[in-house]
This record gives C-alpha cells, sequence and structure tokens, in this order.
C-alpha cells in the first residue's frame, strides 16, 4: 500500500474554474468517473491518459491536449483524460490496473513530468506490496474531495453548511487540525518499512505496467520551460533507460518544443492552448508513423 494523497475531481462536475496563479478562468467538465469528458463512442479504440495537473490542463476541456487528440483521433478513438493534479507514478500505475479491464485501451499514454514527478514518489512510504513490490492500494492520508468551485475540501458533513465552509477562521483552525495530524500521520509511516523511492522505482512501475502485450504504451516526456536554457534534455540517461523497456515508445518533447519561438505556457510549468496543441500534434504523428491503433 502506498500511503500519499489519493484523489479525483468530483464526478459530474460542469464548473468555471480561476487559476489562482495566472488570474484567468477555464471550464471544467467531468463525467461519471471523476475524469475530463471527452466525445466516446462505442465500438472505437479506448485511449488512456495517465498524468497529473499537466494532463489533466489549466485550460477549457478541449484545449488540453487529450482534448485536441480527441478531435484528430474522432474517427478512430475514444481519448480518457484521466490526468489529476497531484498524482504521481503510483497513482498513474494504480488507476492503470483498475481501468485496464474495463476499458481495455488500445494505448495507453503516460505523462511524465521530470520536475516533481520523482519528488511525488520520494514523498510516498511503502506498506504493503504486491509479490512483485508493486503498490496494491492507496491510502490517504486526509479524505478529501474537490468541490464545485475545485476546492480541494474535507469530505465531513459540516463542510456542507455555507456559512462554516466560507469562513477564514473554520478554515485556519480546520487547517492546523490537519497539518499537525498530517505530520504525526507522515511521522509513523516513515518508520515503518520505509524503502528508498528513486528514478529506478518509477522505471521498475512503468516496465510492470508496459508487461500488458494487448496495449501499446506512449512515454510523454513534457519538459518544463527552465529546461530549455540547457542545450540537450537533462533527462537524457532517464530517457535512454526507458527505451530498453518493452512494448512502449518514448516521445521526448524537449528537442521538439525547444524549437518553437511562441510561448507555450501558462506558468512555465503547464501548457497553454498552443502548447497542447503541439502535443497533440507529435502524440498524434507518432500513433500514425508507428500504426498504434492497427491491430
Amino acid at each position: 500500500m502506498i500511503i500519499l494523497f489519493f484523489y479525483k475531481l468530483k464526478k459530474n462536475l460542469d464548473s468555471k474554474t480561476l487559476y489562482y496563479k495566472c488570474n484567468y478562468s477555464f471550464t471544467i467538465n467531468t463525467d461519471s468517473e471523476g475524469f475530463r469528458i471527452g466525445r466516446r463512442v462505442k465500438g472505437k479504440s479506448n485511449i488512456l491518459v495517465l498524468g497529473d495537473s499537466l494532463i489533466f490542463g489549466f485550460v477549457d476541456d478541449n484545449a488540453t491536449y487529450p482534448g485536441y487528440l480527441q478531435n484528430i483521433l474522432a474517427e478512430k478513438a475514444n481519448i480518457y483524460n484521466t490526468g489529476v493534479p497531484g498524482w504521481g507514478f503510483a497513482e498513474y500505475y494504480l488507476l492503470y490496473k483498475h481501468y485496464v479491464k474495463k476499458l481495455d485501451p488500445k494505448i495507453v499514454i503516460v505523462g511524465i513530468f521530470t520536475d516533481n514527478d520523482f519528488d511525488d514518489l520520494n514523498d510516498s512510504a511503502w506498506e504493503g506490496k504486491d509479490k512483485g513490490s508493486m503498490p496494491v492500494t492507496p491510502l490517504s492520508r486526509l479524505s478529501c474531495d474537490i468541490d464545485e468551485n475545485g476546492r480541494l475540501v474535507s469530505k465531513g458533513s459540516y463542510y456542507k453548511i455555507p456559512l462554516i465552509r466560507e469562513s477564514a477562521v473554520f478554515d485556519f483552525i480546520r487547517f492546523a487540525f490537519w497539518y499537525k495530524n498530517y505530520r504525526r500521520i507522515n511521522e509513523l509511516f516513515t518508520k515503518i518499512n520505509r524503502k528508498p523511492i528513486s528514478e529506478e522505482l518509477s522505471l521498475k512501475i512503468l516496465a510492470d505496467m508496459a508487461k500488458n502485450n494487448k496495449t501499446k504504451f506512449i512515454f510523454l516526456i513534457l519538459p518544463s520551460k527552465a529546461q530549455f536554457r540547457f542545450n540537450n534534455s537533462p533527462m537524457a540517461k532517464y530517457i535512454e533507460d526507458l527505451k530498453t523497456i518493452n512494448n512502449i515508445e518514448v516521445l521526448d518533447l524537449f528537442p521538439i518544443l525547444k524549437k518553437k519561438t511562441e510561448n507555450l505556457y501558462i506558468d512555465g510549468i503547464h501548457f497553454n492552448s498552443a502548447g497542447n496543441r503541439y502535443i497533440a500534434y507529435e502524440l498524434n504523428k507518432i500513433i500514425t508513423d508507428k500504426s498504434l491503433l492497427m491491430d
């Protein structure tokens, strides 16, 4: 079992959300599973996209790169954008295991943001595991949800009362209580069977996912804007290690996006509409060139 935050967006959500860093709003619609909605038609191949906030996208539904990819492949495939802000390799693995039988995806795309995905693993602790030392199920440090305004909130019934929900004093007390317990729980599980977690573990997780020969995998390397100050990708060694995994394709966006002259980012990390359009184009190119949707 992995000790970490594990949450999804509210199910069947139709909301306009304000992105706090840049003071602009975007529309979020979610389906009955709590994932961003795309056009889905029975009888077409499914493509499952795993990732964090870069995949989820701080843009309108159709301006995410899964949204653009859906428009490109509308006649061939259904795209499932299962990105959730704050997720990492462990959540990608668990969600894949949960949905692989239900969706039977022809392709799985894993978005890897190397600026923090390894840190997310390093902040996790192992309590239980299967025979292959992979995570079995998540244990949340905080019972939480995301409300219709996009805020992370406790699931307690008291939060349904508007006067309490909007109270800054109550928010302060609630956070202080939560943080005290979070530190205590974190310290407890840090002492229990903790293992060093690094790039090596992420490779193990991804290799275990790719054992499914019925599904083709694309590991998508997503650079931050700050990485472009380097001549070559700072993740070159990791990318070479990824390529040793069977049954996968690696799409490193560093050399592709570094050449673009227009702004591709909202905040240097998350992609704007133009950046997402380029990503979708490159994904479609590799899907088409490698005939990944063919039987």
